[in-house]
């Protein structure tokens, strides 16, 4: 056989193993996924605290790598912060009680600044170079990365003005775990755009993370349905509803960076985190509005605690609460008429 031949007939045969393995990476079971998870999530998950965020954990170079090595597994450090900061913003909506004061500026303002402190601004980076890099006609002329600017101010505006906003109309309890559930999830949605990237779709870090991330949501969940004393059917569709909307934010940000970059750069998996924060916000507190038939509204005159405070604030209620609030304000409109 010619030698030309030989090596054309031996790159086809490494291309055919190759797929083949991939093939078989994909065939993952949901056990094998549910094994490595059990394995490896306790080093993964001080491998990426140590490597990720500015929390004073120590991990070895094998929990380094190991957390380095599955990326899937990324929606863990989700869980852990989530639900430390739903816990503590749970105490803030009790704090809220007690002084019948309203706090959901701080509350916003928590919510978004810990979690970029907690990474080192790391994805905010990420979110200013993509920004960049999709709109490089602003800076051509100045030097200056306008778009990425751009970019990184109307999302960390977005994410402020969402949790003020929710936080303001549906109460710190709501939005608590509105922040617990987004934290999670926006890890997720930037493990499926790296999943989205140019070399071929990985199915298997999609569909461990969504896993992963799935369990970690409805421990969040459960958490806070215990805390507020409201077991509910309904709140779990809520947190399974956010994660499936998390991989679709995640595919829609590998989709924008092909199209508009021709391929998807490591910068748009940490740009996916911001740029779906506040979109996660908002679908939460809208699937509880959804499930909870009708908008949430502020109660009249609810709360027994005086204000120490020199303006009211009543706490939200939902449900039946709801029907009444609207029959009452009926009932006042006809009384003015007629």
């Amino acid at each position: 056989m010619p030698e030309k031949e030989r090596d054309e007939t031996l790159d086809d045969w490494v291309d055919k193993l190759e797929e083949e393995e991939k093939a078989e990476e994909e065939k993952a079971t949901v056990g094998d996924m549910v094994g490595d998870v059990g394995v490896k999530a306790v080093p993964a998950l001080k491998g990426m605290l140590a490597e990720m965020t500015i929390l004073p954990v120590k991990a070895s170079d094998e929990e380094r790598d190991t957390g380095y090595s599955n990326p899937s597994m990324l929606p863990l450090v989700g869980v852990v912060l989530g639900m430390a900061m739903m816990i503590i913003l749970w105490v803030v909506a009790k704090i809220e009680d007690v002084f019948n004061a309203p706090l959901w500026p701080i509350f916003a303002l928590f919510a978004v600044a810990s979690s970029m402190v907690i990474f080192k601004f790391a994805f905010l980076g990420d979110l200013a170079r993509f920004g960049d890099m999709l709109f490089p006609q602003a800076s051509k002329d100045s030097g200056t990365p306008l778009g990425g600017i751009a970019v990184m101010i109307v999302c960390v505006a977005a994410s402020v003005a969402m949790y003020i906003t929710l936080d303001g109309n549906v109460g710190s309890e709501v939005a608590a775990v509105a922040v617990g559930l987004t934290e999670v999830c926006i890890l997720n949605a930037m493990v499926c755009t790296r999943s989205f990237a140019s070399s071929g779709f990985n199915m298997k870090n999609v569909a461990m993370s969504t896993l992963i991330s799935i369990v970690g949501a409805l421990i969040i969940t459960l958490i806070w349905m215990v805390l507020v004393g409201d077991v509910d059917v309904r709140h779990v569709i809520v947190a399974i509803l956010t994660v499936v909307f998390s991989i679709i934010g995640g595919f829609a940000v590998g989709f924008i960076a092909k199209k508009g970059i021709g391929y998807v750069p490591d910068d748009a998996a940490g740009a996916a985190v911001e740029l779906t924060r506040p979109v996660l916000v908002f679908l939460v507190v809208f699937f509880f509005w959804a499930l909870n038939r009708g908008p949430p509204r502020r109660a009249l005159a609810r709360s027994q605690t005086p204000s120490l405070l020199p303006f009211p604030h009543t706490p939200v209620r939902w449900g039946i609460d709801n029907q009444i609030y609207i029959e009452e304000q009926t009932s006042l409109a006809q009384s003015i008429l007629y």
